[in-house]
């Protein structure tokens, strides 16, 4: 678990066009807020 001062780990992100990226290149230019949800169905 990330403690509260620590950085968040910089993995890959699979969107869902499969396309693949860095979260570092996504929080270079501003703020980034990430939310997982399970789909229950």
């Amino acid at each position: 678990m990330v403690q509260d001062s620590e950085k968040a780990p910089d993995s890959e992100i699979l969107f869902s066009d499969n396309s693949v990226s860095r979260l570092s290149s996504l929080w270079k230019s501003r703020p980034l807020i990430l939310v997982f949800l399970r789909h229950f169905g």
